[in-house]
């Protein structure tokens, strides 16, 4: 997935503004912390701040605008983004406004704990005027959210608060959007926790899932998230590739010109909302297909409520589009059935 210039531009003249060996020791210092059970994962200086927004950044920036462009694409068109406002809780260094710029949203409020990122935020932002946004600083475990937007944003939030206070996130979020919520967790068992908690408490209070899963019904994958046998990689989890500059490839003590992401996200409509989705949209492609010789393996979350593994010879009228559907892609019902799956 590419980053937008005025982003990589503004990233390599953060790059310039501390030294090197600063921003080493912070990326450093920040990713022990991620890596470990305890400890707080709070960023506080202005170099840990640069550092998480050069070396981990780009990756959530990556995560967000493929979660966006999924849900976006389940609901009924012609749609206009430009009206809708935006609420970025957690805000971070501002990774959701410029993915909602990028997809042309309306305006941004990110609400944001740390003086130190939304420093940065502020500054990565500066001469970029197509993002039309305002910081709040708060706290959201414990203070009030600015008045509700038609989308709020939660990325990477819920998997770092307490399991005590993740009910209450979720609710306070749910209360704050008119419209649409999308949260976006890191696929690891945490995230997934974080996702399937969200998931069965704002349906019990009638809300919508409309991506990833194509129903509302009982999550067919729940078990196999926390199963030893099978292992996170049996999840709902998404990926995207993150192109590496070279400041990124150090602070990462990575060779690789690239990274891979892997997320899990839920977009859910609230009840009353003023816009449509597209009613049993088709089955949402789970896993990268699986291409051989005359033949197409797909995994599948079906609107059923069901897992599935279709194959699709060359002689079924949807051969040709499975074998350029991808990972996270919509498979068509129509196709389904064609087939007998």
């Amino acid at each position: 997935m590419l980053i937008p210039t005025t982003l990589l531009t503004a990233l390599q003249h953060l790059e310039e503004t501390i030294p090197y060996s600063d921003l080493k020791a912070a990326a450093e210092s920040i990713g022990l912390r991620y890596r470990s059970e305890s400890g707080s994962k709070r960023l506080v200086t202005a170099a840990e701040a640069a550092a998480y927004a050069l070396a981990w950044m780009p990756a959530t920036f990556c995560a967000v605008l493929q979660a966006l462009t999924y849900m976006m694409d389940c609901l009924e068109q012609p749609f206009d983004v430009s009206q809708l406002t935006v609420l970025d809780a957690g805000a971070g260094t501002g990774a959701v406004a410029w993915a909602a710029a990028h997809m042309g949203f309306g305006s941004v409020t990110c609400f944001e704990r740390e003086p130190a990122m939304m420093d940065i935020g502020r500054k990565l932002m500066d001469k970029n005027s197509f993002i039309r946004v305002q910081w709040i600083n708060g706290d959201l475990s414990c203070d009030n959210l600015p008045a509700p937007a038609d989308l709020v944003v939660a990325s990477y939030v819920c998997n770092e608060l307490p399991q005590s206070k993740k009910s209450i996130i979720i609710s306070k979020l749910w209360a704050s959007t008119r419209r649409l919520l999308l949260l976006v967790e890191p696929g690891t068992h945490e995230g997934s926790s974080c996702i399937m908690q969200a998931r069965e408490m704002l349906l019990a209070q009638g809300a919508t899932v409309i991506a990833p899963c194509p129903h509302n019904m009982a999550c067919p994958l729940y078990f196999d998230v926390y199963s030893l046998e099978y292992g996170i990689d049996h999840g709902c989890h998404f990926s995207c590739r993150v192109p590496r500059s070279r400041v990124h490839r150090l602070l990462k003590s990575g060779d690789a010109p690239y990274e891979d992401e892997k997320y899990m996200f839920l977009a859910l409509l609230h009840q009353g909302a003023e816009m449509g989705f597209k009613p049993e949209p088709g089955s949402r492609v789970l896993r990268h297909p699986i291409i051989g010789k005359g033949r197409v393996l797909l995994t599948l979350c079906k609107p059923e409520g069901t897992k599935q593994e279709v194959s699709i010879s060359r002689d079924h009228v949807s051969y040709k589009r499975a074998r350029k559907v991808k990972w996270g892609d919509v498979f068509e019902t129509e196709y389904d059935s064609r087939d007998g799956v």
